[in-house]
């Protein structure tokens, strides 16, 4: 199955000096993580948090709690990182930031950027890092590193780099992921996480009508140490799957 169903072309983000600023100065103005935002995103979730199940083994919830690591799921919609910050609210863990599309950071729509931005979010420009431009790789990981060495904050990535069309009868399918996961745990010197997301998909329109809302399965199961990550990005993507198939089994539950 062809996994890209359209181009993927670079965009104009809404701070057009971006790639040249420090990850110091980005978080200090643009990337300033919102106390109001955050609250107003996690009161939105309200209605959906009841229907949110986890299986989670108790060393991973003990990792997730003490210290920065990555987190990588499975990406099934452009809720997923609204689920997984209010699986982490619940929990009382720190709340993560999260790379998001580039698309969601365009110049046209600056104060939708800022939302995203307030939230947690930062943008990752697939076409440009797909491309190997420099000064997006470069900046990217600035950015990843400033965030878990200098913030000592989670990080939310999502190998699979995009939403991708599933095959019928197995709508949880991971066809294919890259290793910058493992790259970047590796570097910062921190665990990796991998966890599983289901029935995520279509939330945000399901979510506010009557008996449309469906269980949300997240399964936090596999911890990696940074000396013992995964050896390659087929060893991640069958460690994926099975998050994956954990999380759907769990929202089948009653």
């Amino acid at each position: 199955m062809n996994r890209v169903k359209k181009d993927i072309k670079p965009v104009k983000l809404w701070t057009p000096d971006y790639n040249k600023r420090t990850p110091e100065s980005l978080f200090k103005t643009v990337l300033k993580r919102s106390e109001f935002a955050t609250r107003s995103t996690l009161a939105l979730t309200r209605p959906i948090a009841p229907n949110i199940e986890v299986f989670a083994n108790t060393d991973v919830l003990k990792t997730m709690a003490t210290g920065p690591a990555v987190w990588a799921f499975n990406h099934l919609d452009f809720s997923d990182p609204v689920v997984v910050g209010a699986i982490a609210h619940r929990l009382g863990l720190q709340l993560p930031r999260f790379a998001a599309m580039a698309e969601l950071f365009d110049e046209d729509h600056p104060l939708f950027a800022q939302y995203v931005a307030s939230n947690g979010g930062f943008p990752l420009d697939r076409a440009e890092l797909m491309s190997g431009r420099l000064d997006t790789v470069k900046q990217f990981l600035r950015v990843t590193d400033y965030i878990l060495t200098k913030l000592e904050e989670p990080l939310v990535l999502f190998p699979e780099g995009g939403i991708y069309d599933k095959p019928k009868g197995y709508a949880n399918k991971i066809s294919g992921v890259t290793d910058t996961v493992m790259k970047i745990a590796k570097r910062n010197n921190v665990p990796l996480v991998v966890g599983g997301l289901a029935g995520t998909r279509y939330l945000t329109i399901k979510a506010p009508l009557p008996g449309r809302m469906k269980k949300v399965g997240v399964a936090l199961t596999h911890i990696f140490e940074p000396d013992e990550l995964p050896e390659n990005a087929d060893a991640l993507r069958s460690i994926m799957q099975k998050e994956a198939n954990i999380a759907l089994a769990v929202s089948k539950e009653s």
